[in-house]
């Protein structure tokens, strides 16, 4: 969507109304598994939390759907339109609006009242989005109509196809991994595994996020390949900079920044936090190639490369988990990051 976004207001595409066919796909879609969760509600809860009891989160959810998509085409649409300020507000607010609610619901209802946030909120900031599309010019209430193009779906397909294999393979990853550590050492290693991998995730969010908002637009404008290798190492230049200066004062800081995110119990995590840290600095490296796979729809090489290292990744974490304890998961992670 961003790029289609951006190529269109360069004028380097014909107007197909990415737009009101990204949300007539999204409301096929939200229609489509808002019923599967509705339906296995209780296994999925079974599933993923080992009990019933959270089966009402997944009404919530698919009665949410339709306007978290919504709210994810809106922020891609001010991306590709450049719109950056209103860009930034409107995330700022549905992460505050998410923050604040969080707070309270737990400590209303606990981790029921966590899950509840974590679930409905991101649907209401729909809404802060819909306000700011108003303001757009030339914006027209008919931009929003869902539209049925399946020649324009076809342009959809191969992102669909690599958002899917992301969305799916690296939770499923992470899980698989944790569940080893589980098996072997118990779930209290397995939450400090979880705590240094929150540690590295948290600064990678915040390049990641800036470096998109720029770089994703920049690309599919290039007209030509030079131009692209150029703004490649334009961002590959950025991220390493900003990435390593955040993980070199993330590691002197380290102990602070644990005792401030979590508890005393957590303080073992600073021992092994250097090549978690490292590792976070090379995954930028290749978060700046991987999305240069995606942007120019090198589709077949990106879905072979994510679920070739996938795999790589939770193979080489048990076996060097099993050979050298918690800091043999950071081991793991830097030597995966930097084949890949």
């Amino acid at each position: 969507m961003v790029r289609y976004c951006a190529q269109e207001k360069a004028g380097f595409l014909t107007n197909k109304n990415h737009l009101g066919n990204a949300l007539g796909l999204g409301l096929i879609s939200t229609l489509t598994l808002g019923s599967l969760l509705s339906i296995f509600a209780q296994q999925l809860s079974l599933i993923i939390f080992k009990t019933s009891v959270y089966y009402p989160l997944f009404y919530y959810l698919a009665f949410c759907a339709s306007l978290i998509v919504l709210y994810q085409i809106l922020i891609a649409l001010f991306n590709g339109l450049n719109e950056l300020v209103k860009l930034i507000v409107c995330k700022s607010l549905a992460s505050l609006l998410l923050l604040f609610s969080s707070l309270l619901l737990i400590k209303i209802y606990g981790l029921t009242g966590g899950l509840i946030a974590l679930v409905t909120m991101p649907s209401l900031a729909a809404f802060f989005a819909l306000g700011f599309i108003t303001k757009i010019s030339q914006f027209k209430w008919s931009w929003l109509k869902p539209c049925f193009n399946w020649h324009t779906y076809k342009d959809f397909l191969p992102y669909w196809l690599m958002s899917v294999v992301t969305l799916v393979s690296t939770p499923l990853m992470l899980i698989l991994i944790r569940l080893h550590i589980a098996n072997v050492d118990g779930w209290e290693t397995a939450g400090l595994w979880e705590a240094s991998w929150r540690i590295a995730e948290l600064y990678l969010l915040v390049i990641t996020t800036a470096l998109t908002t720029y770089y994703v637009p920049k690309l599919s404008q290039a007209p030509n390949l030079t131009t692209e290798i150029k703004i490649v190492y334009e961002v590959l230049r950025w991220a390493i900079l900003f990435a390593s200066t955040l993980a070199l004062g993330m590691y002197f800081c380290r102990d602070f920044l644990i005792k401030l995110l979590f508890t005393d119990h957590f303080a073992i995590v600073s021992n092994f936090l250097l090549f978690q840290l490292l590792g976070s600095v090379i995954k930028i490296i290749a978060w700046v190639f991987s999305y240069y796979l995606v942007v120019k729809q090198k589709t077949k090489l990106f879905l072979i490369s994510e679920i070739f290292f996938g795999i790589t990744f939770y193979l080489t974490s048990c076996y060097f988990f099993d050979q050298f304890g918690l800091i043999g998961l950071s081991y793991a992670y830097f030597i995966n990051y930097l084949i890949y």
